[in-house]
């Protein structure tokens, strides 16, 4: 099977009985923010890589999206932004490790990772997607996933991020993750610096979903018989 079939049945899937186009996006943005894990991996990473790990970073999933959309005539369009903001998840990682998994690193490889998460320029690249609904073009930002985004929460961490500029739209974002991939700054113990970062993620992420399954758990209350709510 061809990646462009595999695309199409999984959006056929996603949209299926879908009332409208507006709800056949939401779907799909839906699915790709929240079944496709936020994990670091490389910026030039293949939808069908993504789809297939079910992780990516905001270039993979934004890739995938666009696969997606696409495969049922939605328009799609990339923008490039360069933001701040992120540094504050880097920064409690760095702060709040987990001394388990550092353990079982070599002395050179724990210090690599740590080095170069304190290390990473304040100012970051972030792709979005924007898709043509309802005679307009409408940005979606499906990076982080809902778990992990509730877990910061919890954990304190700052979650806003502030646009300081943007290129696009673009209908194709290839060239520019070719240029990207030359200007990495991880590049010394990249794939331990990886799997030290998304390890730490998921433990933030477990903390949102032990919350959730917590809110989910708890019994409606119900108002005694007789018990009249105020209607102010």
């Amino acid at each position: 099977m061809s990646s462009s079939d595999t695309f199409r049945r999984k959006t056929e899937a996603l949209v299926s009985g879908a009332g409208s186009p507006r709800e056949a996006v939401e779907r799909i943005a839906g699915f790709v923010r929240n079944d496709i894990l936020y994990r670091l991996d490389e910026w030039d990473t293949s939808p069908e890589d993504v789809m297939r790990k079910g992780y990516g970073m905001c270039a993979g999933k934004a890739l995938l999206a666009a696969q997606l959309f696409r495969a049922i005539k939605i328009p799609v369009q990339f923008k490039v932004l360069r933001i701040s903001g992120e540094e504050g998840l880097f920064d409690f990682i760095a702060d709040h490790p987990d001394e388990y998994f550092l353990s079982r690193l070599s002395l050179q490889d724990r210090e690599c990772v740590l080095r170069s998460i304190r290390s990473l320029p304040p100012h970051r690249d972030h792709i979005i997607v924007q898709v043509f609904l309802e005679g307009e073009w409408t940005d979606l930002d499906l990076a982080r996933d809902d778990m992990l985004d509730r877990g910061m929460r919890l954990a304190g961490i700052w979650r806003q991020r502030q646009v300081l500029g943007e290129v696009g739209p673009l209908n194709s974002i290839d060239e520019w993750l070719k240029q990207r991939m030359q200007l990495r700054s991880v590049l010394e113990c990249r794939q331990v610096f990886f799997d030290f970062v998304n390890q730490q993620m998921d433990r933030i992420r477990h903390a949102g979903e032990q919350v959730q399954g917590a809110q989910s758990e708890e019994p409606t209350k119900k108002h005694p018989k007789g018990d009249r709510q105020s209607a102010s």
